[in-house]
């Protein structure tokens, strides 16, 4: 993910799009040609719930590791 570890830094807003956007790009750019298996620790969790809710034909299973837990305001 952009902004972690020694990852690009682009100056450009971090949405949930994005992320859906770098998941998909990785599973593009690898071939796979199946559905995948995606693990998720603390803000990861939210990251592959979101896009397996946008994307569920590409998601097989997803492993939640300890996730944040996003309340929304009322």
């Amino acid at each position: 993910m952009y902004g972690r570890g020694y990852s690009d830094r682009p100056d450009v807003p971090y949405t949930q799009e994005l992320y859906n956007t770098q998941i998909l790009d990785l599973i593009n750019q690898l071939k796979l040609g199946h559905k995948v298996n995606l693990a998720g620790v603390s803000f990861g969790g939210a990251v592959i719930t979101n896009f397996t809710c946008s994307h569920p034909a590409l998601v097989n299973k997803v492993i939640l590791v300890d996730p944040v837990y996003e309340q929304k305001s009322r």
